[in-house]
């Protein structure tokens, strides 16, 4: 097992000797794997490498029993462990989104993080190869295209870590491998029961469809599907190229998050070509990072077909066409710092030409918090009694600082929107709800803590972005 792993971190330049590697470590089989294997490389390549755990608060004392044991792993392996929490059932209800979701986003978050405290150019993850091939099923059933059939990556980027990569060293072994390896050398592991649960789709898809794929098509299912991600993954890295290419070529993309090309140069491509360019286009200017969803690319064909027209993208992107050219950009455009000013509650206020801020109460009846769940981040809903009027609303100042909703320590603002993947120029268009004590609302993008909506909230204030 260990050579096997070496010799394809070694074939993929994924770890390089000396090189400062952070295992994530979640006391599962496949992360105490990596751990194992980490240590071993440790005495032969002079790997310097430490642990990160991330504790989500998702299942109360099991949790808490997982990072005990995550933290009794690296004090046996003599290596330091940096464990990270964050309140995703909080955070859940508070935003729209699955749990999942939010999870994800804060791990990769606190992962960057922990990046940077251990100067770590390499975050490795212990994904395997059946993990591949289960989220490709996942992605087949929801629909996907060719950089959905492509499967996990083998590397990428970790943004806002300071330049450090995520890479995924068992990435070629199976989960049966992964399991005879810790039983050889009588390693315990823990085991998370939601992983059971078959409520989850992907859980659903290990524990029943691909077993009785297997059943009734042959053993041999699970190889098949690797090749046909194997082949998939070359095809999309030479789509991804020519994608970066055409943007380069054909797109203008401006210091104000803004992107123009002309309609008929567009039109001209492929389509699965056009759903990879459009990609890269919203990365560029703001946009999600892992790109658009099916639904936004089927906008978007609907746009090019017709003459004049606009529609709305994720976080904040404005997709346009007028006379012939296309035009992406930010619906924040960057403008000059603008004066505090007293926010009436009931009321509105007028924060550009384009943009107006409303509060007012909600009493009869609140909504619930599954409601407030699924609210867009235009959209927020405060506990009156945590709040301490007068409210104003300004832009964003050197030295701020402010706890996010979920977080149980305050950070830099500066840091906030760097996480949140906001360019520089557009920071100071960013609203900020405060009162004598506190930001209580980074206006699109994120609650405060303190604020937060409770079971026992009894008034509460809603604040709102609407378009003037």
């Amino acid at each position: 097992m260990y050579e096997k792993i070496l010799k394809f971190i070694e074939y993929h330049s994924l770890i390089a000797p000396g090189e400062r590697v952070l295992a994530a470590v979640s006391g599962g089989p496949d992360s105490v794997t990596l751990a194992r294997l980490l240590g071993e490389m440790e005495a032969e390549t002079g790997l310097v490498w430490g642990m990160v755990h991330i504790n989500h608060l998702l299942r109360g004392g099991e949790s808490d029993r997982d990072e005990a044991f995550c933290n009794e792993l690296a004090q046996e392996l003599g290596v330091a462990l940096l464990v990270k929490q964050v309140d995703t059932p909080a955070l859940h209800r508070a935003e729209a989104g699955s749990v999942e979701e939010i999870a994800r986003r804060e791990r990769y978050r606190l992962l960057a993080e922990a990046a940077i405290e251990f100067d770590a150019s390499r975050i490795a993850l212990a994904h395997h190869a059946d993990d591949n091939v289960e989220t490709v099923v996942h992605r087949i059933l929801r629909g996907t295209g060719l950089h959905g059939l492509a499967g996990i990556p083998l590397r990428r980027s970790l943004p806002d870590s300071n330049g450090a990569e995520v890479v995924r060293p068992l990435l070629n072994c199976r989960r049966s491998e992964i399991v005879a390896y810790l039983e050889e050398l009588g390693q315990e592991y823990r085991t998370d029961s939601s992983n059971l649960s078959e409520r989850h789709t992907r859980n659903w898809i290990r524990l029943n469809l691909l077993p009785d794929l297997e059943e009734q098509l042959g053993p041999k299912v699970s190889e098949h599907l690797l090749e046909l991600i194997g082949r998939a993954s070359e095809l999309d890295e030479y789509v991804q190229e020519q994608a970066a290419e055409i943007v380069e070529k054909h797109f203008q993309i401006g210091m104000n998050s803004k992107a123009v090309a002309e309609v008929h140069l567009i039109t001209e491509l492929p389509s699965a070509l056009r759903v990879a360019v459009f990609n890269h286009v919203v990365r560029q200017i703001g946009g999600p990072p892992q790109g658009l969803l099916s639904k936004h690319h089927e906008a978007l064909e609907r746009l090019l077909a017709g003459t004049d027209g606009e529609i709305h993208l994720p976080q904040g992107i404005r997709a346009s066409i007028e006379s012939g050219t296309l035009y992406l950009r930010s619906l924040l455009e960057s403008k000059k710092e603008f004066e505090a000013q007293l926010l009436d509650v009931p009321g509105e206020l007028a924060l550009s030409s384009e943009r107006i801020l409303r509060a007012s109460f909600e009493n009869s009846p609140a909504p619930s918090l599954e409601q407030i769940r699924l609210l867009t981040p235009e959209t927020a809903f405060l506990d009156w009694s945590s709040v301490a009027p007068p409210l104003r609303v300004r832009s964003p100042k050197p030295g701020d600082r402010f706890q996010p909703l979920g977080m149980q320590t305050h950070q830099k603002l500066q840091d906030f929107f760097v996480n949140k993947k906001v360019p520089r120029s557009l920071r100071l268009n960013i609203p900020l709800v405060v009162d004598q004590q506190q930001i209580l609302w980074v206006a699109g993008l994120r609650l405060a803590e303190p604020a937060r909506v409770t079971n026992r909230s009894q008034q509460l204030l809603k604040l709102s972005l609407h378009s003037s």
